[in-house]
């Protein structure tokens, strides 16, 4: 029991140095310009892949089948998009 508390507190503390280590590497660097390109990009793949199912039937039973509830994915990619944006500056 002792030992799972002791590598608790290690953790944690590698955790936030880690957290300080990574706050320090970004400083001065563009991440949202980044982190934009990088949501544009998957976005459109996920759209790609989406109007593929919609649209057609190649995608049917395979893994990158997505339902035909447009509004949801949309809605749920835009979430995404928000949380990394307030995440990023949440730890500025």
């Amino acid at each position: 029991m002792i030992i799972g508390v002791l590598l608790s507190f290690v953790s944690a503390f590698l955790l936030g140095c880690y957290d300080i280590c990574k706050k320090k590497s970004l400083d001065g660097n563009a991440v949202i310009p980044v982190l934009f390109l990088h949501m544009s990009i998957s976005a459109f793949i996920f759209v790609l892949f989406i109007m593929l199912s919609y649209a057609t039937n190649v995608l049917d039973g395979a893994i990158f089948f997505h339902e035909k509830n447009l509004k949801n994915k949309a809605f749920d990619l835009f979430l995404v998009l928000l949380g990394m944006i307030f995440l990023y500056l949440g730890t500025r």
